[in-house]
Order: C-alpha cells, then sequence, then structure tokens
C-alpha cells in the first residue's frame, strides 16, 4: 500500500475540485489529470501498479490514511465526485445503504412505504433485518413513522431521494 508521503511526490489533489493530478511526467512539465471513471462510475487511479478509488487516496492525502473498505461514502451519491466536502466517512456498508436514493420502481414517493391492496399503508425499515414499523390508514402516518425511525437508526438525511 501506499503512503502519505509516497502519494503526496507523485500525484496532488486539489480538495476543492476533487480532482488529482501528476505531479511530473515524462514529458515535462505537463501537469495531467490522474485516472478514469470505471465500470461502476468511481474515479479509480492506478499508482505503482496498484488500482485505488480515487476517493481513497483523498483521505490518505488529507488524513494520512486509508479507511477500511466501505468507510467512505459520497454525500451526493456521485461516485466519481472526490471533492473533500462530499467526502464523509461512515462506519461501513451498513451506513453507505442508509445513503441510497429513492428505487425507480418505489410508488409512495418515500423509501420503505408502500401501499397494500387492501388501500392501507405500511413502512418497515430495514437495520439488518426488516423491521414493520405499522400498516397505516393514510402514506402520510406510513411516511411519519418511518421517519421516525430514520432518525432513530441514523440514516442520512438524503436518503430516500429526501435530499
Amino acid at each position: 500500500m501506499i503512503s502519505q508521503k509516497r502519494l503526496k511526490a507523485l500525484l496532488d489533489y486539489n480538495p476543492d475540485t476533487g480532482v488529482f493530478v501528476w505531479v511530473s511526467t515524462r514529458r515535462g512539465t505537463d501537469r495531467k489529470v490522474a485516472g478514469y471513471k470505471d465500470t461502476d462510475s468511481y474515479w479509480c487511479i492506478t499508482v505503482e501498479g496498484i488500482k485505488y478509488g480515487a476517493h481513497r487516496l483523498a483521505y490518505l492525502y488529507m488524513e494520512g490514511y486509508i479507511p477500511p473498505v466501505g468507510c467512505i461514502d459520497h454525500d451526493d451519491r456521485v461516485r466519481d465526485n472526490n471533492t473533500w466536502a462530499n467526502l464523509i466517512l461512515v462506519d461501513g456498508f451498513s451506513a453507505q445503504n442508509r445513503n441510497k436514493a429513492l428505487h425507480t420502481s418505489n410508488t409512495s414517493g418515500h423509501v420503505g412505504v408502500w401501499q397494500t391492496v387492501y388501500g392501507t399503508w405500511r413502512a418497515a425499515i430495514g437495520n439488518g433485518n426488516k423491521e414493520y414499523l405499522g400498516t397505516f390508514k393514510t402514506k402520510e402516518e406510513a411516511i411519519d413513522a418511518r421517519t421516525v425511525a430514520e432518525a432513530k437508526y441514523k440514516y442520512h438525511p438524503k436518503h430516500g431521494g429526501s435530499g
């Protein structure tokens, strides 16, 4: 694994743009943007034969360490936006899952809330295991129950497309 000192010798990182550039190239003073977008839409940089996510290198560059896999999230959900203000440290993949957008098949407008075949509304939250929050007469009541549960389990404020 690359050290912070070695990284800074090879690359410059602009925390305001999230862009890494090579410190120098073989052709002289050209300062080329480092990396490429992979098939999962993450910006990646290969350094000394090892592929790194640019978000992980940003943490190394700014903080001196690379957090464990799954512990850096992109606040705006844009995987190649590696501005320092957009990168947030989370407690793993379960926390990342709390910052997901509303699924395209959702018809209630709020994640974890759906209408039953009987016309009532149900709410649930997945905190490791799915927890049903109840059946409600109105969609608003179901959304309220889900919102309370999101706060209890410390879901990201933008979870479910609300941000």
